[in-house]
């Protein structure tokens, strides 16, 4: 009814046969993406934690700029991977082969940040 898209399910001791096959249904009938965490890893990641650096998810348009501009080809696995599995991966909902920039504070300049990409796999 309220046109939910994402759900986060937090479970303290697993879940059973029959939860995981609701949230398979979740998932191809509503197309709803649900995220599964258990009680104590949602407990110790922490996006914004000063040691975490900044994700995002690129636009379509941003991706082919960035394969372009670095003659990169997703079939030849130049870029560097993250799994689904990884926790920034589901905080940030996002699926295969779409590419995540990374932002990290320069180890030489203060000043300026580094850019680094990675592809889900």
């Amino acid at each position: 009814e309220n046109e939910t898209k994402r759900v986060f399910v937090i479970a303290e001791f697993g879940m059973t046969s029959q939860v995981h096959e609701t949230i398979k249904s979740l998932k191809v009938t509503k197309q709803i993406h649900v995220d599964t965490w258990t009680l104590q890893s949602s407990m110790i990641f922490v996006p914004g934690h000063v040691l975490v650096p900044q994700h995002r998810i690129l636009s379509a348009r941003e991706r082919k700029k960035v394969y372009e501009t670095y003659n990169l080809n997703l079939k030849e696995q130049k870029v560097p991977r993250l799994a689904l599995n990884d926790p920034m991966v589901k905080y940030l909902g996002a699926t295969k082969n779409q590419l995540i920039e990374i932002l990290r504070p320069s180890e030489t300049n203060p000043d300026q940040q580094m850019i680094s990409w990675r592809l889900v796999y």
